[in-house]
Parts: C-alpha cells; sequence; structure tokens
C-alpha cells in the first residue's frame, strides 16, 4: 500500500472518529471506556453460547455491539479525557480476546483449520512485539513505536467484518467461502500491521 492510500485510510479513519467523538458525548459519565472494554471482554461469554447452540443470528447481533464498543471506547477516552495506561493495554487485548475466543468456537468445523492457524499465530505475533521486540529495540538504541497503525485498525475492521458475515452465512446454511476471503483480506493487513511497526523503527 502507498503513502497516497495509506493517507486515503487515515482521511476515512479520522471522520469515523468525528463521527464516533459526537456519539460519545452523548455517553454519561458513570460509563468509562475501560467499563466498555471489560463489558466487552464478558460479551464473549454470551457469544459463545449463542455459536454453540447455533443460534447464529442473535450471536452476529451480540458480535456487532461488542465491536461497536470497540469503536467508542477509544474516542469516548479522547472526549472525556480518560486515556490511561491501563486502557492501551486493556483495549488491544479485548481486541484479541473476544475475536480469537468467538472465531476458535465458531471456526472450527466451519472454517479451514489452517487459516485458523494463521490468524492465531499472527496475532500472537502482534501481541509479542510489545513484550519482545520494544525491549530489544531499546538496547540496541532503537524507538518503535507499538501502538495501533492505520494497517492494525484495518485488519480489525475486516475480522469483525468477516466474523459476522460468517454467522451470517450460518444462519443462511450458505458456503462460507465470501467469510473466508475476508479473513484472508485480514491476514494481509496482519501482514501489513506487523511489517509497518518494523519500518517504524528509528534511531534514537
Amino acid at each position: 500500500m502507498n503513502e497516497k492510500q495509506t493517507n486515503l485510510f487515515w482521511q476515512l479513519f479520522n471522520k469515523n472518529e468525528v463521527m464516533l467523538k459526537k456519539i460519545a458525548f452523548r455517553f454519561p459519565d458513570s460509563i468509562t471506556p475501560n467499563f466498555l472494554t471489560l463489558v466487552r471482554i464478558l460479551m464473549a461469554i454470551p457469544i459463545i453460547l449463542a455459536a454453540e447452540e447455533k443460534r447464529y443470528l442473535l450471536a452476529a447481533l451480540l458480535f456487532l455491539i461488542a465491536y461497536f464498543f470497540d469503536l467508542i471506547d477509544g474516542p469516548l477516552a479522547r472526549v472525556k479525557n480518560q486515556v490511561t495506561e491501563f486502557g492501551k493495554v486493556l483495549d488491544p487485548a479485548a481486541d484479541k480476546i473476544v475475536f480469537l475466543s468467538v472465531l476458535y468456537v465458531v471456526g472450527k468445523g466451519n472454517l479451514s483449520v489452517i487459516l485458523i492457524y494463521i490468524i492465531f499465530s499472527l496475532e500472537i505475533i502482534l501481541a509479542s512485539l510489545p513484550i519482545i521486540f520494544r525491549p530489544i529495540a531499546t538496547r540496541v538504541g532503537l524507538t518503535v513505536s507499538l501502538g495501533a497503525n492505520i494497517y492494525g485498525k484495518i485488519k480489525m475492521f475486516f475480522q469483525s467484518a468477516g466474523m459476522i458475515i460468517l454467522f451470517i452465512l450460518l444462519v443462511w446454511e450458505k458456503s462460507v467461502l465470501p467469510a473466508t476471503l475476508i479473513f484472508v483480506i485480514a491476514i494481509i493487513f496482519s501482514l501489513l500491521s506487523i511489517l509497518g511497526h518494523v519500518f517504524a523503527v528509528r534511531k534514537k
């Protein structure tokens, strides 16, 4: 993806951010970003239960709500001035807990085992970067920013879209190929996100 395309994605993201901030302003002060993130993690349980009972439409609706919470917790933290270090760690952890747990339960028997393995492996690599890569980079005199990059945000969108479409296809008892293709696109952006972090390394 070239610089022009990347800038276009950032412009779309910023427009989306403005809209979400307008929604976030309407939230009562009692609802904090970290509260929404914790609720999102807990929502993995009813999503999985609904999927195991083959109530895929309900699972899709619950997953969509969880994804909305994921979209809104960041803007809510910024408009309420409630950005915390704990929240910065909890939010991406919640993304992986919800998506990977649901993917495992719904994907087994419906998706390729290799596809699931690749997705899990890439998510583990992305989760390991702050733990492994940053200390090593610091020791050799480099600085590295491991916050979410544009590729990671696009990856999360395709992962969520793929999951919702998978649920809908299972409701209709259709081929899961469209969902598989969307997950493949998400894999591509996972790789781009990893490369983006690597090439973002700078000398101190």
